[in-house]
Order: structure tokens, then C-alpha cells, then sequence
């Protein structure tokens, strides 16, 4: 996915217990006027409320491919997203947290 990622604004929808990492969270986000759903684990639900805007890497060939990172807030002057998602997060984020989503 990443020579083809982008990014998008994800929305926190909720939070489930899993086996394998204790809980995950829920999210959508929206590519060319579609919506998906994705679920990755870790996270407090305690510290996000439902509906918390954060950034979403998705793949453009396979948008309902993607990874969210619930750590990376998207800053108040960010309301949307273009259709087609941002070739690289439009604000500052570390690459080492950029990473995190990244099939070595």
C-alpha cells in the first residue's frame, strides 16, 4: 500500500475487546464520496469520544485497505479531506508514527 498510500480524516465509531490486542477501535472515513470501515487495535477508548476526527492512511487503488492512527489528531483548521485524499498528511506528523502503519 504505500508507494500508492494517501490520507484521509477517519471518525472514531467505536471500541470492541478483541482476543489478540485487548481492544480495537472502529472508525470510517470517505474516498471519492464512498464510505468504508476499518478497525485496528490498541488505543484507550476512554480518551476518544465517538466521532473524533484522526488521520486515516488508505490505499488509493484498494480504498477500503487502510490504517488508522487514533494518536494523530487532525488539527481544527482540517474540516474535510479533498475527495481523493492528501498525497502526504497536510500537517506535521513523525515519520516514525507515519511508520507504525507500514508493512516492512
Amino acid at each position: 500500500m504505500d508507494r500508492r498510500a494517501k490520507y484521509t480524516i477517519g471518525y472514531i465509531t467505536g471500541w470492541h475487546q478483541t482476543l489478540k490486542s485487548g481492544r480495537s477501535y472502529d472508525y470510517r472515513y470517505q474516498v471519492a464520496g464512498i464510505s468504508y470501515k476499518g478497525s485496528v487495535g490498541g488505543g484507550d477508548p476512554y480518551n476518544e469520544a465517538e466521532g473524533t476526527p484522526f488521520l486515516v492512511k488508505y490505499d488509493s487503488i484498494r480504498p477500503s485497505s487502510s490504517f488508522g492512527y487514533d494518536n494523530i489528531p487532525i488539527p481544527a483548521r482540517f474540516q474535510q479531506a479533498p475527495a481523493n485524499g492528501w498525497l502526504e498528511p497536510p500537517f506535521p506528523v513523525p515519520k516514525r508514527i507515519v511508520d507504525r502503519g507500514t508493512k516492512k
